[in-house]
């Protein structure tokens, strides 16, 4: 598991916070067995919590990575019948 936070030291007094996070809705969208043991909890009190801290710590810039996911698409699929000539199926526009 990775620290929600790190700070990365650029040289000349620039230090750059980065604040790691997903989203509090995760649950819904992965198999329960992958987060086992894991909290998800708001997302702007997590980021202006961390923000908080990192500013205590003297960084002079934060970034935020959020990975926001996507809701799995269901895909159906059609099979259609061979063309006599080819053996390759039309597709229905071609028809």
């Amino acid at each position: 598991m990775l620290d929600p936070t790190w700070v990365k030291d650029f040289g000349d007094d620039v230090r750059i916070g980065f604040i790691g996070m997903t989203l509090a809705d995760t649950p819904d969208l992965v198999a329960a067995s992958g987060i086992e043991g894991l909290e998800f909890l708001d997302e702007v009190e997590t980021a202006n919590k961390y923000a908080e801290e990192l500013s205590d710590e003297g960084v002079n810039a934060i970034v935020v990575l959020l990975h926001e996911g996507d809701t799995p698409k269901r895909t159906t699929m059609a099979i259609l019948p061979a063309t006599p000539s080819t053996g390759i199926p039309e597709s229905p526009a071609r028809s």
